[in-house]
Formats: structure tokens, C-alpha cells, sequence
């Protein structure tokens, strides 16, 4: 398997977004997930609408990779047809190229309109492959929604696990789960060995590129992973 993005997710107001554009020059296979919710907004590793709207203009004369990770309400909404992330936050709508949808390892229900409720952006949808709502990323790819599986059996705990679940054949597939500066090269390697050689695929990170505390997002641990995994990238 070929790596060809390293997905860091969780940048907030502790880091200045012009940090972001930085080490998107020096590492442009990075992708910035943005986490997303409207109770959350503001948190730790959920930046303010101020902040993500700084990010956006900057995005626009600088061209970087950015994935929107809808959470809480707004990713209940729209699996039931209902577009409160669209009406909301309609400043930040077109600033990603990719959403994904955390379900955080809860059961989910959903309206069968919700297909409806994803031709709302013109964008890649990822799904938590986490065996509590594969059924949806099964449902969008019958229904030929450009969608890709996110793998990540720690449900967003940040939890390695014993061994990585097999690529789905022939799709673009997402690894997340425990994967920090300690352990990126052979996770990256556990994964390279799985699936057919020239498939392509992602790894994402979160919880170990935090300070200790939580509250920092901590950008010399993210770019110690970027550079450790800048060797595999594009490599059989």
C-alpha cells in the first residue's frame, strides 16, 4: 500500500492557523482536520468560528488540504435530512474538501433522505469504520456517494489496535487510532503490508500530538510526525 496523506486532526485557537500554512509548504501531503460542533465550539481541540474563518482566508491564497470532522448535533442532523451545519455555519461550508462523520462509537440512526442530506456539498465523505455504523458508509457507497472508510476501532480513543483491519479492495482507506511521534514509522509500516501494493491510503492522528494537559495542540510533535512519515510517502 502507497501512503499518500497524513491526516493531523484537532488544531484549535492554541495555535496561530499561520502555523498551519507553514507546514503545509514544508510538508504539502498534510491534511488539517478541523473538528466541528456547535456545543463544543471554542474548547480544546475545537476551535472557535473566529479562528476557522482566519484559517479560511488564509486558505485562499494559500492552498492547503482541509477536511471539516462534523461531531454532536450537526452530524445527527444531517443523517436525518436536516442541514443545521449548512445553515449555521454557512461562512466555512466551502472551506473543505473532505467531511467526515464522527459517530464516536455510538449506534446512529438515520432518515433513508440522509443521501440526500451529503449532495448538499460536492465533497469526499469519510465513515468511521468502527462496526457500529458501517451500514452507512455501505448505504453511501450503493448510493454512489464519493465516500471513503475511516478505520478506527478505538471509537476516537486514541487506542492502537493489536493488528489494523484490512483495506476494502480497490477503495482509498483512512488508518486512525493511537498513532503519535512514538509510534507513527511502524504503524505506517503495520499498515503499508496489508492491502494490494498500489493501493493508496491515510493515516490520521489526534490525541498524542496534545500537550499533556490537553490543552495545547502541540506543533512540535506534529511536525515530528509529519517528518517521520515524509519517508514513506509515495513509497510501494
Amino acid at each position: 500500500m502507497i501512503l499518500d496523506r497524513v491526516t493531523v486532526t484537532g488544531a484549535d485557537d492554541s495555535t496561530d492557523p499561520k502555523e498551519l500554512i507553514n507546514l503545509s509548504k514544508k510538508y504539502p501531503f498534510v491534511e488539517w482536520a478541523i473538528l466541528l460542533s456547535r456545543s463544543s465550539e471554542g474548547q480544546y481541540r475545537f476551535p472557535s468560528l473566529k479562528w476557522m474563518e482566519s484559517l479560511r482566508d488564509l486558505a485562499k491564497d494559500n492552498p492547503i488540504k482541509l477536511a471539516g470532522h462534523l461531531c454532536g448535533r450537526w452530524v445527527n442532523d444531517l443523517l436525518s435530512n436536516n442541514h443545521t451545519f449548512y445553515s449555521e455555519r454557512p461562512s466555512i461550508v466551502n472551506m473543505f474538501q473532505r467531511v467526515q462523520l464522527n459517530f464516536h462509537g455510538q449506534p446512529t440512526s438515520y432518515n433513508d433522505l440522509f443521501i440526500e442530506s451529503l449532495e448538499k456539498m460536492k465533497v469526499q465523505y469519510i465513515f468511521q469504520i468502527d462496526n457500529r455504523n458501517n451500514n452507512l458508509f455501505d448505504l453511501a457507497i450503493k448510493n454512489n456517494v464519493n465516500a471513503v472508510p475511516l478505520f478506527d476501532l478505538s471509537h476516537g480513543a486514541g487506542v492502537s489496535p493489536e493488528a489494523w483491519p484490512q483495506p476494502y479492495p480497490n477503495i482509498y482507506c483512512g488508518y486512525a487510532g493511537g498513532i503519535g511521534p512514538q509510534n507513527i514509522k511502524d504503524e505506517i509500516r503495520k499498515v503499508k503490508e496489508l492491502g494490494n501494493k498500489d493501493q493508496l491510503f491515510w493515516v490520521d492522528f489526534e490525541t498524542k500530538v496534545r500537550s499533556y494537559s490537553d490543552s495545547l495542540f502541540d506543533l512540535f510533535k506534529v511536525e515530528d510526525c509529519l517528518e517521520k512519515s515524509s519517508e514513506f510517502m509515495g513509497r510501494v
